[in-house]
């Protein structure tokens, strides 16, 4: 069936569900089973599934969460401003509706709750902050107050503590909105909250709790093996679920595991009947750049063609740029360099460093760059091979230094490692680059992994320190959750 179809049952939904006399919130086995479809990115064949549930049950005010969750995937993916404008009233609608339901279930405030963070997070993406503001706030609220009235209900465990670890590592200088908003976090009671999720069996909205889990895991607690191992628990289920590939293949991409990535991508790519997702096409042309493997052209060409958004469109011309030049193909690696200024600017650090070289044009070092990518593949001991023939210059030694380090960390040379993160650190502490500012947190984490509880903080707050620099958003948010880590 077409989206103009879908889009006309749901608008008969709504009026057949808001007709009714007494609307309850009934997760029955059907509305079970269509979350699952959902969480898999099975789209059509949800939807379809959701006009089956109402017609048998229009009473049941249910779907019209699980219809939030299509709206929120859709748009969070492919970030189409068109089906934003679309859709963006239906929040209001399904609230209005909402309010007439049964308030005596958990489900009740949870349901409303969830779709004022689900919009929220939408809203975040389409850069309307204040409204955003608005929703997760409302959300944080409606999660604590359900929890108050329903205490032995784990409904909204998983939500409560990814928003309590989130707000909770806020960097400093976006503090003032939280406290604004009257939101108070804390890392570790909200990793608590949302491992009491996971682990709990009557959980009824599982693939929440893993997705909130394995990021909080990866960027906030500093435990990628763990992250990695509970993904690892569900590879079975990855060529049929499509958020499960795209959960997996994003954190292997960022735990250098670029061989890994193009293997689970391409096990669901042709799969039929699941949500497309640009990103996936991103995530591919990552790994095959990390193996300075041309077929990353083809998957980043797909990605900036068929996504509608804007994140990483810049990142994405500057990937193709550096991939042409270390091939020798210095004009079409001009042309793609060029193509970046062209593109709308986003949030992301990475977009915005692609942008500053745009606008330079001072072009790396080839065998750094080389390294670089190696690295972020994992291929540790070709990108050592050739980090010791490079003979560095005055102009290079900070990001050889700084290459040299993660190397040595990843393969556990702890010594080598410690000693060009410092000399990083001191080459670099004036500079605008992040090198500086990475290697104090990378050694900060490498301490904390040692227990040495006063090194990890001397560093964590250095990183911290450091003005004027690339990537200092994203730097800051994981030396704050550091921080927290320690208790400090």
């Amino acid at each position: 069936m077409t989206k103009r179809v879908y889009f006309i049952i749901f608008v008969l939904c709504i009026v057949k569900i808001s007709n009714s006399q007494t609307l309850q919130l009934e997760n029955n086995e059907h509305c079970k089973q269509i979350y699952h479809q959902i969480s898999a990115l099975k789209i059509d064949e949800s939807t379809k599934e959701i006009f089956d549930e109402l017609k048998a049950k229009p009473n049941n005010a249910m779907p019209l969460l699980l219809a939030n969750y299509i709206d929120f995937y859709e748009l969070f993916f492919n970030e189409n401003p068109t089906e934003y404008e679309k859709r963006k009233l239906n929040e209001s609608k399904r609230i209005d509706i909402l309010n007439t339901a049964n308030p005596n279930s958990p489900l009740y405030l949870h349901a409303k709750a969830m779709i004022y963070l689900q919009w929220g997070l939408i809203k975040l993406k389409f850069k309307d902050y204040f409204s955003a503001a608005k929703d997760v706030r409302k959300a944080f609220q409606l999660f604590n107050e359900n929890k108050v009235k329903f205490p032995q209900s784990n409904v909204g465990d998983a939500y409560i503590g990814s928003l309590q670890a989130a707000i909770g590592t806020i960097p400093g200088e976006f503090k003032w909105v939280a406290n604004l908003l009257g939101m108070k976090g804390n890392l570790n009671s909200g990793v608590a909250l949302i491992q009491k999720a996971l682990n709990n069996s009557q959980n009824i909205f599982p693939e929440d709790a893993l997705f909130f889990y394995v990021y909080v895991k990866q960027y906030l607690q500093n435990e990628p093996k763990q992250a990695w191992q509970e993904l690892k628990k569900y590879r079975t289920k990855t060529a049929n679920n499509r958020l499960l590939t795209f959960m997996t293949a994003n954190i292997a991409v960022n735990q250098n595991k670029a061989d890994e990535v193009i293997k689970v991508v391409l096990e669901n790519y042709n799969q039929k009947g699941f949500l497309q997702i640009p990103i996936l096409d991103y995530e591919l042309g990552c790994a095959y750049l990390y193996k300075l493997d041309d077929n990353s052209i083809y998957y980043f060409s797909k990605y900036i063609n068929n996504f509608r958004g804007k994140f990483y469109l810049k990142d994405a011309y500057y990937r193709m740029a550096m991939m042409k030049y270390i091939a020798g193909d210095n004009a079409k690696a001009t042309q793609f360099a060029n193509a970046i200024l062209q593109q709308k600017n986003s949030d992301a650090d990475a977009d915005k460093n692609a942008q500053q070289f745009a606008k330079n044009m001072e072009w790396p070092n080839k065998d750094l760059l080389k390294i670089r990518f190696l690295y972020d593949g994992g291929y540790f001991q070709k990108a050592l091979q050739i980090a010791k023939k490079f003979q560095p210059q005055a102009n290079t030694l900070l990001e050889y230094h700084y290459r040299k380090a993660r190397i040595f960390d990843e393969i556990n040379n702890k010594d080598s490692a410690i000693q060009n993160y410092l000399t990083t650190i001191q080459l670099g502490k004036t500079a605008t680059t992040y090198f500086a500012a990475r290697a104090a947190l990378q050694l900060a984490m490498l301490y904390e992994a040692q227990n040495k509880k006063e090194l990890a903080f001397r560093y964590f707050t250095l990183s911290m320190n450091m003005e004027n620099r690339e990537y200092k958003n994203s730097i800051d948010m994981r030396a704050k959750a550091g921080l927290q880590r320690l208790g400090k």
